[in-house]
């Protein structure tokens, strides 16, 4: 767990307990001291939020480092892991994204979702086997402008998204794509139910931001994760048979975030404020997550200033409720599990 963004954070502390950590927790040794590790992403000109540690993901004996931000920072990235053998950091590759958000690992291999691709919208995700080099995988026709998350389903993947609103009235284009058994091929995931709203784009309603299985279904929350509301309809269920998906309007955001945090007229940040749901993990039956805000406005230092700023901890055990809210100590605030 990590205290609260700031945003000009130089050297993460995220980054120096969570590696100290596992490094302690890997060795022979009963105790172990903090160092000080740095930040590479400040030698690759990262400034204000784009130096912060996102995700830290321990594979094939490093630990991964997930940076940079959608907002302002041009791109592409470096990916850099940190290895404990050279007790250094290591520099693998340079991604064309504006932001490495997320890694997944799924069958011994490790994954980041496209978040923001540079120049296209071609690109899908990155694949790194154990002992491999890293993949690129895109698709020239099917674009989607952002890949928020991913999942496996039997030996398909499930990406989550959007895609950019398109010109010609009522088109709809689809906020996830699925790939065939060989993860190479992609085609897209339309939403059964999308309300009927005219020549408006439907952006909200099929903007994604996080997937995940459970109770024994896969949901998918949108843009409609919002602060204030209570919006029917921000949540979707995958349909495996037909690889389509269908809002849920029984469900509102209420679902995932307490009502303490949005049942007020102008909730804790606004109406233009997202909650995204972070790398949920299901444990004896409970949703265990973290939640982010992310803003919709069109004001870009209100963007910035709500730019997965940390929630808090939540856990859910049952459909029809608000979740309950897990307190730390120390006044923390959990950013990850």
């Amino acid at each position: 767990m990590q205290l609260k963004f700031l945003p000009q954070l130089i050297f993460t502390v995220s980054c120096l307990v969570a590696i100290a950590f596992w490094l302690g927790h890997n060795s022979p040794r009963t105790e172990f001291a903090a160092v000080r590790l740095g930040n590479p992403l400040a030698g690759d000109g990262k400034t204000g939020r784009a130096l912060n540690v996102w995700d830290l993901q321990v594979f094939d004996g490093k630990v991964y480092l997930g940076g940079g931000d959608t907002t302002r920072n041009a791109g592409p990235i470096n990916v850099w892991a940190y290895s404990p053998a050279r007790q250094s950091f290591i520099k693998e590759t340079t991604v064309a994204e504006e932001a490495i958000l997320q890694y997944k690992v799924i069958d011994d291999q490790l994954y980041i979702p496209a978040a923001d691709p540079r120049g296209n919208d071609n690109s899908k995700f990155y694949r790194l086997a154990a002992g491999g080099t890293w993949e690129k995988f895109a698709d020239q026709s099917l674009k989607l402008a952002h890949v928020r998350d991913l999942i496996k389903l039997n030996n398909k993947l499930l990406l989550v998204g959007n895609s950019r609103p398109e010109i010609k009235e009522q088109e709809i284009v689809p906020g996830a794509v699925i790939t065939d058994s060989n993860q190479v091929n992609f085609r897209p995931v339309q939403v059964d139910n999308l309300p009927d709203t005219g020549n408006v784009t439907f952006l909200g309603f099929d903007w994604f931001f996080t997937v995940f299985a459970f109770q024994n279904k896969i949901f998918a929350l949108n843009a409609f994760l919002r602060d204030t509301g209570g919006y029917p309809g921000s949540i979707a269920v995958y349909d495996p048979q037909t690889e389509r998906l269908a809002l849920d309007f029984n469900l509102g955001s209420e679902e995932f975030i307490p009502q303490a945090n949005i049942d007020q007229e102008n909730g804790k940040y606004g109406v233009d404020t997202i909650y995204q749901i972070w790398q949920p993990l299901v444990y004896q039956d409970h949703l265990i997550y973290t939640a982010r805000s992310f803003s919709n406005a069109v004001n870009l230092r209100k963007a910035e200033q709500l730019y997965f700023n940390s929630l808090g901890v939540y856990l859910k055990s049952a459909w029809g409720k608000s979740p309950s809210e897990i307190d730390l100590p120390h006044q923390s605030i959990g950013e990850d599990l």
